[in-house]
């Protein structure tokens, strides 16, 4: 993955989609169904296409969550639960 997309919050996009495409699907009247099914498709197929990018971007080579630690040196964005036991549990925890 290059510089430039690795500051990009790929799952955050990948969630707000889902939520934005229900908040769309909230307001088309239940009449239209042929329209909520193309509006789902879209927005599910934006989801899709962030998650196979972010498939095919993950560097094997790196092998561990180093991708997912932010450059200032704050802990992960998978890890900020409270939970002392989950992060400790993940071996990339720093």
């Amino acid at each position: 993955m290059s510089m430039e997309f690795a500051t990009f919050p790929f799952l955050t996009a990948i969630l707000a989609s889902c939520i934005a495409g229900l908040l769309v699907i909230l307001f088309i009247p239940d009449e239209r169904q042929m329209l909520i099914k193309q509006v789902s498709l879209v927005f599910s197929g934006i989801a899709m296409m962030l998650s196979v990018y972010l498939f095919f971007a993950y560097d094997k080579a790196q092998g561990d969550c180093s991708s997912l630690r932010r450059s200032s040196g704050s802990t992960p964005w998978a890890f900020t639960t409270s939970m002392p036991s989950t992060a400790s549990a993940c071996p990339c925890w720093p």
